[in-house]
């Protein structure tokens, strides 16, 4: 079983809400390719690359898994036109069932998932997805989100039930649209069953006693933001401010 990470996950916000930029992992196995999640709109040119990057394309994509249905999960299913796509019927219940709604979360794309509603592999907890793949229920963030586990190795894509390492080790529950009890409990399940964590939004990692140790190279992420300020017409060269993180 062999995985590789596509697109890193980052947390990152400003006053004008957060900025969805998910971790896409890569799950290859027996000639079949598994892709967990598939990030948002404006993660697309760069997935297609990074599926270049690493000899696949959309079209050799086999399965899909979504962790829960907001938009920096599931906005380019349309790019898998031979995949299956698959997503815990929990989590489409959630969303087919308007309990979104009454829970408040904006970050569905409703009509994205009933635009594809009839595509969808409904899938239950513990359900074996490939050999050596399994789903995990792991709800908190939202009702329904479920990560994968390769049984052998140890490894969990958590989507959202985990965001990064801080949250997890300070046991700082995720943003929760269902139940932040329920998502303490996931992070339990988790510790019992990872060696090595993939999160939303951070780098994966592994816990060794107390310590966090990153797993496999940094990859850095440059913003660059175009400022509106007076007297810009005075400037020969276009202004920015170029972050790195």
């Amino acid at each position: 079983m062999e995985y590789k990470i596509v697109l890193p996950g980052l947390g990152a916000s400003s006053n004008r809400g957060a900025l969805g930029w998910a971790s896409i992992s890569l799950i290859s196995h027996n000639g079949k390719n598994l892709l967990f999640d598939t990030g948002s709109c404006d993660d697309r040119e760069n997935l297609i690359d990074g599926l270049k990057s690493l000899e696949t394309s959309p079209d050799e994509i086999d399965m899909v898994f979504i962790s829960h249905f907001h938009y920096d999960h599931c906005n380019n299913i349309e790019l898998f036109k031979n995949a299956e796509i698959m997503v815990s019927k929990r989590e489409f219940d959630y969303v087919i069932n308007g309990e979104f709604l009454k829970a408040s979360d904006p970050y569905v794309p409703e009509a994205v998932v009933r635009y594809f509603s009839e595509k969808f592999r409904l899938v239950e907890n513990d359900e074996e997805i490939i050999k050596g793949v399994k789903a995990l229920s792991l709800p908190g963030h939202t009702p329904g989100i479920t990560g994968l586990l390769l049984e052998e190795e140890g490894v969990i894509f958590t989507g959202d039930a985990v965001k990064n390492a801080w949250d997890f080790t300070h046991n700082h529950p995720p943003l929760s649209f269902f139940s932040k009890k329920e998502g303490l409990e996931s992070y339990n399940k988790i510790k019992n069953a990872a060696k090595i964590i993939v999160p939303g939004h951070g780098r994966p990692f592994k816990l060794e006693s107390t310590h966090i140790h990153y797993v496999g190279k940094y990859t850095p992420i440059e913003i660059e933001t175009y400022p509106n300020h007076e007297h810009l017409e005075e400037l020969k060269e276009r202004p920015y401010t170029k972050i790195i993180v």
